[in-house]
């Protein structure tokens, strides 16, 4: 039978074998920690330290692309009205101008000009047809017998040479020129009225030329006709 009796050195054994024995568990227990994830959530958040002093900026970046456009904005409200700006001053007067052309109204056609124009001539059979030729710019001074023609369509060769396609006049001279005529007494050879009479007014009778405004043309009309004429005119001033 073993005898139970506690001593001293079987304690200190004792002990000393118990702190043997826990020695190398805690050393069996030991190992390398590699993650995070093998320390516990409390552990990691009492081992997180306080927030240090923000450092220095650092230098700026590049500058990034630029953005789309943004959408437009409204219009914006009408502003105040402005102060009347002040009145320039009045400028110089221009020299005069070169006198104007005497082919206006109140003036007369110069000397060595031409205007043209045409003739219709018509009436019943009992009545000789007559017509007038208006100078829409007037001469300086009439003209006389000698200075007025009644011409054939191709003109008199001598001083009326145009045509009444194509009317001219010399200086001083009224040219009439007859295109076709019918039931009007006529030079048969030439088929040219006999009465191509020109005066100044219709009411002087016996009177031939031609006015500063014009002249009327008289044909003779032919018995139980009706009587037609028409041609061109030019007039040159002296």
């Amino acid at each position: 039978m073993v005898r139970k009796r506690l001593t001293y050195a079987n304690v200190a054994m004792t002990i000393a074998l118990v702190f043997a024995m826990s020695g190398g568990a805690y050393a069996a227990r030991h190992y390398l920690i590699t993650s995070t994830k093998q320390i516990s959530p409390k552990v990691l958040k009492s081992l997180k330290g306080a927030q240090g002093k923000a450092g220095l900026p650092g230098p700026a970046g590049p500058a990034g692309p630029a953005g789309p456009a943004g959408p437009a904005g409204t219009a914006g409200g009408q502003g105040p009205k402005g102060d009347p700006g002040v009145k320039g001053e009045k400028g110089e007067q221009g020299e005069a101008g070169a006198p104007g052309s005497p082919w206006t109204a109140g003036g007369t056609l110069p000397s060595k000009q031409t205007e043209t124009g045409t003739w219709v001539i018509s009436a019943n059979k009992e009545n000789n047809p007559t017509t007038s030729i208006s100078f829409t710019i007037p001469l300086a001074a009439e003209l006389d017998a000698s200075h007025v023609h009644y011409v054939a369509r191709e003109g008199d060769g001598t001083t009326c040479l145009g045509s009444a396609e194509a009317p001219t006049a010399p200086p001083g001279n009224l040219c009439v020129y007859q295109t076709e005529v019918e039931g009007v007494q006529v030079d048969k050879p030439s088929g040219l009225a006999l009465a191509g009479i020109i005066s100044p007014a219709a009411e002087v009778q016996g009177t031939f030329g031609a006015a500063t405004s014009g002249a009327v043309l008289a044909l003779l009309r032919e018995e139980e006709e009706s009587p037609f004429g028409d041609g061109t005119w030019a007039v040159t001033a002296p």
